[in-house]
Order: structure tokens, then C-alpha cells, then sequence
């Protein structure tokens, strides 16, 4: 075999190599570190759409069947029932979050879908932002930081540093004893399912406790 072209088919398949490489060099940078140079926007959209499960952050509260005012917000009842417990309240949170370019998550509310769940019936509740609440409804009746020393702004977003109070008002009460559960989707996150029971004993307000987080992949 002649040397010379041994060489030459040597230094071809050499640059062939070298082609090669500059095209995967490129398209590592174009699909993975490009991104970055120009603010994130890419790599920014796609760690905001991983979940950010949802969670109880304190004791959920259970209201007797009333007309008036609970926690904070006007209710209209045409036919109160204080045997029976008409509203819950649920303090929801950010439970944890990854912190990308665009910077830390937040969940738009206004796109929140509620069910109640008891004695077989299963019942959307619409948002509902008028005051009195009328039911059947939800709507966010206070807002506040969720460790001392902060606080919530007025926006409708719930952000990490941020606990929104739900008020649930579901169509009809509930007797003493009877078991309930609440489901709350919130746009993009995992679905949140508090699962607890009316006390024995009816009372104008009753601390239900703080049921298990329990944020799960749909």
C-alpha cells in the first residue's frame, strides 16, 4: 500500500472527527448554555412549570351554619343551621420550591378549583369575590407571611414567603360526625386532598387540627 495515501486517509478521518466535534459543540451550546446569556427566558419557562406541591400550613377550622361574619369575611345564609357545620377555613402554602432564573414560583389563585366532597355528593365550588359570600362559594379571606417578620402583598399570587386563608361554603352543612374532604387544584401544582370529620358537637368555631399534607402527582 502506498504510505502517502495511508496518510492522506488518516488526516481525512482526522478531519471528519473534528467536524464532527464542532457540531456537537455547537449544538450543546445552542440547546443548554445559550439560554442563559440571553435572561433565562428559555430555561426559566421550564423549571416554572415543575410542580410546587401545595400544603396545609396550620390548623384547618370549622364553622356552626351561621349568617354573619367568619374569619373576617361577610357570609349571607337564608336558612342558617347552627346544628351543623356550614364553612371551613384552610391555610394554604407553598410547600417547597426549586428557585430558577426567573426566580421563585408563584400560583395564580384566580385559577383555583375547589370541591367538597360529603355524604356521597361531590360539589364544585365557583370562586366567588363579592361580599356577603353567598354560597355555594370559596373565596381567600385573609392573606399573610408565613414566618415572623413577613407579610403578604395584595396581589393574587401565592408565593413562597406567602399563607392565603381558603373559606369554604359549601351548598348544604353538615351534621356532627360526618366525614368530609376537600380538594383544592391549584393551576399547574399537584392536587391537595384534606381528608377530616365534623366534631361531635357543633360549636361557633372548631379547630379541626392540621390534616397530613397530602399533595399528590395526578
Amino acid at each position: 500500500m502506498n504510505p502517502g495515501k495511508r496518510d492522506d486517509d488518516a488526516i481525512g478521518l482526522a478531519f471528519g472527527l473534528l467536524i464532527l466535534a464542532i457540531f456537537i459543540g455547537l449544538f450543546v451550546i445552542a440547546l443548554f448554555i445559550y439560554p442563559f446569556f440571553i435572561g433565562g427566558t428559555n430555561v426559566g419557562t421550564k423549571l416554572s412549570n415543575v410542580p410546587y406541591p401545595p400544603a396545609i400550613a396550620s390548623d384547618v377550622t370549622g364553622y356552626e351554619d351561621i349568617s354573619g361574619v367568619v374569619s373576617g369575611v361577610p357570609v349571607s345564609n337564608p336558612a342558617p343551621d347552627p346544628s351543623r357545620m356550614g364553612l371551613v377555613t384552610l391555610p394554604v402554602m407553598i410547600q417547597q420550591f426549586t428557585q430558577g432564573p426567573e426566580g421563585p414560583p408563584a400560583i395564580d389563585m384566580r385559577k383555583t378549583r375547589i370541591w367538597f366532597t360529603a355524604n356521597g355528593k361531590i360539589e364544585e365550588l365557583p370562586l366567588y369575590d363579592n361580599r356577603p359570600l353567598l354560597k355555594p362559594a370559596w373565596t381567600v379571606a385573609g392573606k399573610s407571611g408565613a414566618g415572623e417578620g413577613t407579610s403578604a402583598d395584595e396581589d393574587d399570587f401565592l408565593e413562597p414567603n406567602e399563607v392565603f386563608t381558603i373559606l369554604v361554603y359549601p351548598g348544604t352543612p353538615i351534621g356532627p360526625g360526618t366525614p368530609f374532604s376537600i380538594d383544592i387544584r391549584m393551576s399547574g401544582q399537584w392536587p391537595l386532598t384534606v381528608n377530616m370529620t365534623v366534631p361531635g358537637h357543633i360549636q361557633p368555631e372548631m379547630n379541626l387540627g392540621k390534616p397530613e399534607n397530602i399533595a399528590r402527582e395526578s
